[in-house]
């Protein structure tokens, strides 16, 4: 029945899009606005997964040796020796007090006369810079390394993480908090503007029900115009999101310089197909149940 006057369905539910056209651009703008802050969130968290992707398989384990009086080469064949019997670990290597003022000298390049004198009394540590197999590995390597003799203390940036983690869950909380509020808000318009169809037809209703009209029969050019509705909203967010963020890579890979991006970002191809996927079911699930909703409440059929 429903494909048999699916022709009758779409010109009844855009009439009821012409009819309160300042109801309908009020539903599809809020449409938009949910979705396009959505789609936002969603590009944030994922390049927000991609750059922690990315420092985990940078990271790599420091171990500071402490301060000995014994032969360096006997202190150093120890270390390696118990390193060398973790499995996780992949390659190590010893850097010397003085290979540590030497990188040290060659970072801050013409302000090396800063270290005049270091030489003779060098402060900074000997350490060994490992990296792992597997980077979700890191902390069990890093306590194993804690306990062997020489190693005074062991930094891979738990701290950096830990922040991009916080960070990360209080953009994902207000976003869906956010998310919640304008898809109620989406809900709402949606409703009242079919509301409003539903209440300028009310008397063409009675009469196709004295005819014998369905229920469902009445219902579906209401339930198309909900349709309707969400997915032009949907698909303008969609090309919003599209655009803005391709011209916000672009800036972004114009304004700094190629040596100072040191994280990936998701490109546009690959975040979209999971961003139509998503927000187009989630727009027309606003209009369908937000149409729904309204029918249920001031629909008596």
């Amino acid at each position: 029945m429903f494909f048999k006057n699916i022709g009758y369905f779409f010109v009844q539910a855009l009439k009821g899009i012409t009819k309160n056209l300042w109801m309908t651009l009020a539903s599809t703008g809020v449409t938009f606005i949910t979705l396009f802050v959505l789609g936002a969130f969603m590009i944030v968290n994922a390049n927000l997964q991609v750059i922690m992707d990315d420092i985990r398989n940078q990271a790599e384990i420091l171990a500071y040796v402490e301060e000995f009086e014994d032969d360096e080469e006997y202190v150093v064949g120890a270390i390696e020796r118990e390193i060398a019997a973790i499995s996780e670990v992949e390659e190590y290597q010893y850097v010397s007090k003085d290979d540590a003022l030497d990188r040290l000298e060659e970072m801050l390049g013409e302000f090396a006369d800063i270290t005049a004198g270091m030489d003779e009394r060098n402060p900074l540590p000997a350490s060994f810079e490992l990296s792992v197999d597997d980077p979700e590995k890191i902390p069990v390597v890093a306590g194993r390394l804690e306990r062997i003799t020489y190693i005074e203390s062991v930094d891979y940036g738990q701290d950096v993480l830990e922040q991009l983690l916080s960070i990360t869950e209080v953009i994902q909380w207000v976003g869906l908090a956010l998310m919640i509020i304008l898809m109620v808000m989406a809900l709402f318009l949606i409703a009242n503007t079919i509301k409003l169809t539903v209440y300028a037809r009310r008397k063409e209703i009675n009469i196709m029900k004295y005819v014998g009209a369905t229920n469902w029969f009445i219902r579906w050019p209401f339930i198309l115009e909900g349709f309707l509705l969400s997915l032009v909203g949907t698909v303008l967010a969609l090309l919003a999101i599209y655009y803005g963020y391709d011209y916000a890579l672009v800036l972004l890979y114009e304004s700094l310089p190629p040596e100072t991006i040191q994280f990936s970002f998701v490109e546009v191809a690959d975040i979209m197909e999971h961003l139509v996927k998503n927000l187009l079911m989630i727009g027309v699930g606003i209009g369908v149940v937000g149409s729904t909703l309204s029918l249920r409440k001031f629909l008596n059929v």
